[in-house]
């Protein structure tokens, strides 16, 4: 097998390190991960609006560049070579691989905020009755007639303090569904029916436990068929583990480095 990057895959890679090394300052990013929302948004609109990677894996319909896994892989690298904590594996690869399955007018157009940064999603899957067993569900969606009722918690939902959606999976009466939540829609609090407790990662991310009491959202917050998440969240854990390898990949060739530029300085 040929592993070496196409013309357009380098160039790619060039122009996002170009970028990072000139305009994200580590120190800068530090200090903006320990205060205020814990993150920088120019920064992410830099990311939609200058190189596009926001839409990396999506289509061109959906404002993407059509790229693939090989693509998704480059990036996540250069970004955890530069520590970047913005949520670009939670809402552009993740969210935005099960919207792209799921289909619909709704997740289209979530598809199109997302490539233009307009958009963070964050999926709400683990549940402290989960265990081992990362996609069982206990949270409970009920159909009332005119749209969905959910109920139950989330945990350590990475980025949903800073989301402005929310993909929460539920069991349904036919099995697993994955539900669009509009957090803006649903303001935290008692009579909401979403209460979110964040709080700031060991890594200087942002997550947050959710818990869902009678939370009512539009029948067209369905993503897909009912009861047939199942097989799309399956693959959307695979594809975030493999995005965070490629961070963690960048994040040691940064430590390397670093260190060998420590070593060099020794007296």
């Amino acid at each position: 097998m040929d592993f070496r990057l196409s013309n357009e895959q380098e160039m790619l890679r060039t122009g996002l390190t170009k970028f990072l090394a000139a305009r994200y300052d580590l120190n800068r990013s530090r200090a903006a991960a320990k205060t205020g929302d814990g993150w920088q948004p120019e920064i992410w609109r830099a990311f939609a609006d200058e190189l596009g990677i926001l839409g990396a894996a999506l289509t061109e319909d959906a404002g993407g560049i059509g790229g693939g896994p090989v693509e998704v892989m480059v990036i996540a690298e250069a970004l955890g070579y530069a520590l970047v904590i913005e949520p670009f594996v939670d809402t552009a690869v993740v969210a935005a691989g099960l919207l792209s399955r799921a289909g619909g007018d709704r997740a289209a157009e979530v598809l199109q905020r997302i490539a233009a940064g307009q958009a963070i999603v964050a999926l709400a899957a683990a549940e402290e009755q989960s265990g081992e067993h990362w996609l069982d569900v206990a949270t409970t969606a009920h159909c009332d007639g005119t749209g969905w009722v959910l109920r139950g918690s989330k945990m350590m939902v990475i980025s949903a303090p800073l989301a402005t959606h929310l993909l929460i999976s539920a069991r349904s009466e036919n099995g697993v569904s994955l539900f669009l939540v509009d957090v803006d829609g649903h303001a935290d609090g008692v009579d909401s029916g979403l209460r979110m407790h964040g709080y700031r990662t060991v890594d200087d991310r942002r997550a947050a436990d959710l818990v869902l009491t009678d939370l009512r959202v539009p029948a067209d917050a369905l993503l897909g068929r009912e009861g047939e998440a199942w097989p799309s969240l399956a693959q959307a854990r695979d594809e975030g583990a493999a995005a965070v390898c490629a961070e963690a990949v960048g994040a040691m060739r940064r430590v390397l480095a670093d260190t060998v530029e420590y070593c060099k300085q020794r007296q």
